[in-house]
């Protein structure tokens, strides 16, 4: 039995856009410090040091180290650069903020997504997904993408790193859905990425086989250095690609 693994986000689905991004990042850090704001005496000016503080933090420890402790670490850290011990309500509000601002990103499957997987699975290829699910859940991914991708049985598993405990490029991420995804050698694991560093590094040291989908955020240096098994720039040819590999 042989598995196709995919990316989420820019891959099954179009990316996010930088200004709706930009906007609902905002938006959230606007809707914790007002909640926190109301019950504690906190300033603007803090409460953006502490925040500020939380992300720097968070990201070292996503890009050096490649843990993820998911949105609850996130809160914490937060609170704890605020001085602040809350009410389990006013926690548990914070953690919702945060992961629910991934619903207002407005992502949308591509138009031949729905089609390519279906193959796929028409095939006989197992289907996984591996996730940095960042500043958000795996819980709210999988609503994501049941609900409003509408590709809920599509996949046989999916993983997100905040319920592993690392994120991509990390290889403990990619061999924990080899692991969900029953197989064997993972050579026989194809993943589709569109990050260079993230999926197709990640996916190598997992020794998986990988798949570039290319796009304008990955230069032609980036990619002779790194050298991805296969590249494509449409979702579309997948299917022509995997019927040339010999497995």
């Amino acid at each position: 039995m042989n598995a196709i693994t995919f990316s989420l986000i820019g891959v099954l689905t179009t990316p996010i856009r930088a200004e709706i991004m930009n906007y609902e990042r905002g938006h959230r850090e606007f809707l914790i410090y007002e909640l926190l704001a109301e019950r504690y005496d906190i300033s603007r000016p803090q409460y953006e040091r502490a925040l500020q503080n939380t992300y720097n933090t968070i990201n070292f420890e996503r890009k050096e180290r490649g843990f993820d402790y998911g949105v609850g670490r996130l809160t914490n850290l937060l609170l704890t650069n605020l001085s602040i011990v809350p009410e389990y309500q006013i926690r548990i509000r914070i953690e919702q903020i945060f992961v629910n601002s991934l619903f207002n990103f407005q992502i949308q499957p591509r138009s031949e997504t729905y089609s390519v997987l279906s193959h796929l699975k028409r095939e006989n290829f197992k289907l996984g997904l591996i996730v940095n699910t960042m500043d958000s859940s795996g819980d709210a991914y999988r609503e994501l993408v049941a609900n409003n991708l509408a590709l809920g049985n599509i996949f046989d598993s999916m993983t997100f790193s905040n319920e592993v405990g690392f994120s991509k490029p990390h290889p403990f991420i990619f061999g924990t859905a080899q692991t969900e995804l029953g197989i064997e050698n993972p050579q026989d694991i194809i993943h589709v990425g569109e990050n260079l560093k993230n999926d197709i590094i990640g996916a190598k040291k997992a020794n998986f086989r990988t798949m570039h989908f290319q796009n304008n955020r990955s230069t032609s240096k980036d990619i002779n250095k790194i050298k991805p098994d296969f590249k494509i720039e449409h979702l579309s040819e997948l299917l022509d690609k995997i019927s040339e590999i010999p497995w």
